[in-house]
């Protein structure tokens, strides 16, 4: 870590789990070690889920809860952030040091985000309906880096159903469609992405690529993109066509 050879780390931490015991002390460094390796690399669901392990092994660590919610905000869980970091600022106490400071800063930040989250949302979207908004969209993201169409369907269905004025969410329901054939209501949820913003170029590029999607009898090709390196919550997936 101290030589910036993030991916050496990680090479060296992933094999370590394997052998240290759940209850372990040096089980919590290592996913630690291992949680700020990937958030360097950018690689922020895998550091999401490092720092989460590590906090159901040492839950009154204020450093663990604090780089949890770095980790939720560049996972797009913003209002889980905001958890995050209170209990990191209540942990540390009455400490008024540089890392007081640091951990105030990032509170205060992050609750703007939320807010602002909240607020695109609709006019009267809660905390607690954010959480579980952003968590249904993460999972959808998570289903559909794993070929998994019809869970990821269910899981932005169900955020469509809470919110639908985001054109990201009907983005990814469109191209969860189009992996089951379904083109019709494909090309339903495009458009609607595109009705909120006409300007959503991913939702018009599969829009545009479905007729030759559905005259080859489904996807010729994908790309996928991560919009976490992005810091965006784009779809992740566009179709090229094969030439």
């Amino acid at each position: 870590m101290f030589q910036d050879d993030f991916a050496a780390a990680i090479d060296l931490c992933e094999p370590l789990l394997n052998i240290l015991p759940r209850h372990m002390p040096k089980r919590v460094e290592v996913l630690a070690l291992l949680g700020m390796a990937h958030g360097m690399l950018q690689q922020h669901p895998q550091s999401y889920h490092a720092f989460s392990e590590a906090l159901l092994l040492d839950p009154d660590n204020p450093d663990l809860w604090y780089n949890h919610g770095l980790a939720c905000h560049y996972t797009t869980r913003f209002g889980q952030a905001v958890h995050e970091f209170e209990r990191a600022v209540e942990l540390l106490g009455t400490d008024e040091g540089e890392i007081a400071q640091k951990f105030a800063k990032e509170l205060a930040s992050s609750r703007e985000d939320a807010q602002e989250a909240m607020e695109l949302l609709g006019e009267h979207f809660t905390m607690d309906q954010l959480i579980e908004q952003e968590e249904d969209f993460q999972r959808g993201l998570s289903m559909m880096r794993n070929g998994k169409w019809k869970e990821a369907e269910q899981a932005f269905r169900q955020v469509v159903k809470r919110s639908d004025r985001l054109p990201q969410y009907w983005g990814n329901l469109g191209v969860c469609l189009i992996m089951q054939l379904r083109y019709e209501e494909a090309e339903g949820a495009l458009r609607q992405a595109l009705e909120i913003d006409p300007h959503y170029a991913l939702a018009q590029e599969n829009l545009e690529k479905l007729p030759d999607v559905q005259r080859a009898g489904g996807p010729l090709g994908l790309t996928i993109k991560d919009p976490y390196q992005e810091n965006d919550s784009r779809p992740v997936i566009t179709f090229y066509k094969n030439k």
